[in-house]
């Protein structure tokens, strides 16, 4: 590609003089497409030079397009690539979920723009309204609008703060909020910028600024165990943290020992609420109450709680380094595919030997905070976390795939890569974000969520509930699968149908594993891919918990209830669809159930409907029907390293029924 003169322009290409098809040759070689055919498609005529006064269709002067007397000297584009220069547009990804390395070398390439590589446009997350220094922007896109003028302010204030000028705009939405909004922007853009406060009778939270205040203690040395010995200070490592000689053990201890004396030191720190309804400068009754009862017994719960989870983790990447140990030695080396699913293998193993190792050097402190102890910024009690994993394979050279004939295929020594990357969201976007089957995209990949964390045989992660059809109570303690008794809050006795029986999962972790080429995000489509699923809402008020002061209407059903207590679940039914389900009662309302299906060995999972049936006394391979159990017989579809079903062909069980907050049973 070069740039030709002006007096070159015009003769640097040829043309039909039937159909007036033209294309673009270099001068020096135009005379060698004289006199070939036309390659248009049923067009009869010859290549010539250029004929000024032909028209577009060959017609002549008077044919449709008019006359062909075009002078490429004075071109648009051409003048505009030869004064104003092309403009390439490099994007790049500033959210939570890059880690702190990887976010500031994305804020030093945006500021310095030096190398042709530097993003010029960031894709971000409200947490660029923190006031990152992110150099000079001219403009500002909002996807929509912010939560008040205060974000806005943030968000806007982002550009023109060097020269003063800036372009911002604010796409809004279909909701009534948005509309308004856009009808009175001034109510955004000059509204009232309230100062940022913090609710101090929030229980959770006082909990975990507690169990902060106890850190800085242990830290001073004003901290002492049962024995009298002062506690040390929070180790460096996390490996430190749990155990029988862990130091959570004796800081349980120590908090445990002194607990009702460090609460009320603790409480005097803030003001007390006066005991109004809308009294909120202080901590309030209930609220302190809350935090003696953690102070003097649920700390030690907790930190318990914390430990199991910790340790979960931990035993579940061993379980995974077995399960491919055992694949491992099951595959032949010198066998081509074996060889080849051997050596990913192996490459995987090397991945999840990396991640057990960083999961043990983590800092002490980010443990803490990542299960919960701790205060954070997000404020967020329950995430699920992506365990995705990309392969590839290499030339031993060191070059990547590239495409190669089966030959050479075949000749080459190939070096297979792995590598494993961990996202968190919140429990409240992964329950359809994160649901099997669905597409995550995270710095330039798109991950498909492929199976479940469902637990181990002896720690099953999944549990079996009861749910009443007419309101939203769940029987989740005891016997629910046998207890059919009426329900306890409406006092419905559909509750004892054995369709109300549901087995659920908690989404904890999900994993996907993809090759890293096909993962790439690529421009070959402007939408991204999501599967839309059913989700529903039902709340459960323990009558004993409701406050005095109940209303009800005279002449209507209507009132209102005060209650300090409440549990709000939130089911995904599925994939939304309106094939091959019929409407059930289920919290009140009538919804389609469209289940996930789950292997149990490898936690496996699909929203595809369910598995073709390879019983031997079907003929036809068939998706067989919910809600019944599949078959010992039905085949593990998942591509899970290490599932002992796939190896064998036949799955133990298939856990049907099975949404993302219901799991079937065996």
């Amino acid at each position: 590609m070069r740039l030709l003169a002006d007096e070159l322009v015009n003769k640097a290409f040829v043309s039909c003089e039937e159909c007036g098809w033209q294309q673009v040759v270099p001068p020096e070689r135009r005379t060698r497409w004289y006199g070939h055919p036309c390659p248009r498609w049923r067009c009869t005529g010859v290549l010539t030079p250029p004929q000024y006064g032909m028209s577009s269709t060959g017609a002549g002067s008077g044919g449709f397009g008019g006359k062909l007397e075009r002078d490429y000297r004075a071109d648009y584009y051409r003048r505009l690539y030869l004064t104003g220069g092309t403009y390439r547009v490099v994007t790049a990804e500033h959210t939570g979920m890059l880690t702190r390395p990887e976010r500031e070398g994305v804020e030093r390439a945006f500021r310095q723009g030096s190398h042709y590589t530097d993003p010029n446009v960031l894709s971000c997350t409200p947490t660029l309204e923190l006031g990152i220094d992110i150099g000079d922007l001219s403009a500002v896109l909002l996807g929509s609008l912010p939560g008040g003028p205060a974000n806005c302010v943030q968000r806007a204030g982002r550009a023109g703060r060097r020269t003063g000028n800036a372009l911002v705009v604010a796409f809004g939405g279909r909701r009534a909020r948005d509309r308004y909004y856009l009808d009175d922007p001034t109510e955004m853009i000059a509204g009232d910028i309230v100062p940022p406060g913090c609710y101090l009778s929030a229980v959770e939270i006082l909990r975990r600024q507690y169990t902060a205040h106890l850190l800085d203690r242990a830290a001073r040395g004003e901290l002492t165990t049962v024995d009298g010995e002062p506690l040390m200070p929070v180790p460096r490592l996390s490996s430190a943290l749990f155990g029988t000689t862990g130091w959570c053990q004796d800081l349980s201890d120590a908090a445990l020992t002194h607990g009702a004396r460090l609460a009320e030191e603790f409480l005097a720190l803030f003001p007390q609420a006066s005991g109004g309804p809308d009294d909120d400068r202080g901590v309030s009754r209930h609220a302190a109450d809350e935090l003696r009862a953690y102070a003097t017994g649920g700390i030690s719960r907790t930190l318990a709680e914390a430990e199991e989870e910790w340790t979960a983790r931990r035993e579940e990447l061993r379980r995974r380094i077995a399960a491919i140990d055992t694949a491992v030695d099951g595959l032949l080396a010198d066998d081509r595919e074996q060889g080849a699913e051997r050596r990913e293998l192996i490459a995987e193993r090397r991945a999840t030997g990396e991640l057990l190792r960083q999961l043990s050097q983590t800092s002490a402190h980010g443990a803490l905070v990542e299960l919960g102890l701790l205060p954070n910024y997000s404020l967020t009690d329950t995430t699920t976390s992506l365990g995705a994993t990309l392969y590839w394979k290499e030339a031993a050279g060191g070059d990547e795939e590239t495409e190669t004939s089966e030959g050479d295929e075949e000749r080459r020594e190939w070096v297979y890569r792995s590598e494993m990357r961990n996202y968190e969201r919140s429990r409240k976007l992964a329950l359809t974000e994160l649901a099997p089957g669905n597409s995550f995209y995270v710095n330039g990949y798109r991950h498909v969520v492929r199976a479940l964390d469902i637990g181990s045989p002896e720690r099953r992660a999944w549990s079996v509930w009861r749910l009443c059809p007419a309101c939203g109570y769940a029987r989740t303690h005891g016997d629910p699968k046998n207890n059919t008794s009426p329900c306890p809050r409406c006092g419905s006795r559909e509750i004892a149908d054995a369709g109300c029986v549901h087995h659920v999962l908690e989404p904890r972790r999900v994993t996907s594993r993809d090759k890293r080429d096909d993962a790439r995000v690529r421009d070959y489509r402007d939408e991204r891919e999501r599967k839309r699923c059913a989700v529903l809402t039902s709340v459960d008020i323990d009558p004993a918990h409701l406050a005095t002061g109940s209303w009800r209407h005279d002449g209507a059903v209507f009132g209102a209830d005060c209650t300090r207590k409440a549990v709000v679940r939130t089911l995904n039914l599925g994939v939304d669809r309106q094939d091959g389900s019929s409407t059930v009662p289920l919290a009140g309302d009538d919804v389609r159930l469209n289940p996930f299906y789950v292997c149990t060995s490898c936690g496996g999972a699909t929203a595809d409907g369910g598995p073709v049936s390879t019983s031997p006394s079907t003929r036809s391979p068939r998706r067989s029907p919910v809600p019944p159990v599949l078959s010992p017989t039905t085949s593990c579809g998942a591509r899970a390293a290490g599932c002992a079903a796939r190896r064998r062909g036949r799955a133990p069980g298939w856990m049907c029924r099975c949404c993302w907050g219901r799991v079937a049973g065996p």
